[in-house]
């Protein structure tokens, strides 16, 4: 029997495993696309996802509102991430770019997710971080700079730059197609 997830929280507090089990169950794919986003591969993403859930199973009882666990399920692998790039040292200062010239957008609805996702994981760690913490995550500027211990303007510089790079890319993968 599935539970609620008033219910499902509450027995995850006990350390019911089937409740765990659940609750992995319902929330793992679409957190391994947030870690994928994070990630430079498929690998280093299954391992923020399992520290990620290790954090959401240890701390489930700081949760105030269950019917915020989806959200509150996300920041955690968000953070996960972010911790794992910097423990691992991938989040450097320095923008990583040799290229600065302006490409045309490609035609993104041309591209598959797989693709996009693809694109989005060659990026230098930085420009990935903070690409997706604004664009797909909706940080401001103000908390990624806080967030990653850079100055606004860095951050804004970081996005347009790793805007860029994704445009590049998109851009030579829709010469394949």
């Amino acid at each position: 029997m599935k539970l609620e997830v008033e219910d499902l929280v509450k027995a995850c507090c006990r350390g019911d495993e089937r409740a765990y089990k659940q609750l992995y169950d319902d929330y793992a794919p679409k957190m391994m696309g947030v870690c994928l986003r994070y990630a430079a591969d498929r690998e280093m993403a299954q391992d923020i996802l399992s520290d990620g859930f290790v954090k959401v199973f240890t701390n489930m009882s700081k949760l105030r509102d269950p019917r915020m666990l989806p959200a509150w399920i996300r920041r955690v692998m968000v953070n996960t991430a972010l911790n794992h790039l910097r423990v691992k040292r991938e989040i450097i200062l320095g923008d990583g770019d040799s290229q600065n010239e302006i490409v045309d957008a490609p035609n993104y609805d041309r591209f598959d997710m797989s693709r996009i996702l693809d694109a989005i994981q060659q990026l230098p760690p930085l420009y990935r971080a903070v690409f997706n913490m604004r664009e797909l995550e909706g940080y401001s500027h103000e908390e990624i700079a806080e967030r990653l211990g850079l100055q606004n303007a860095y951050v804004r510089l970081t996005l347009t730059r790793a805007k860029r790079r994704l445009q590049t890319l998109l851009g030579k993968m829709e010469d394949y197609i």
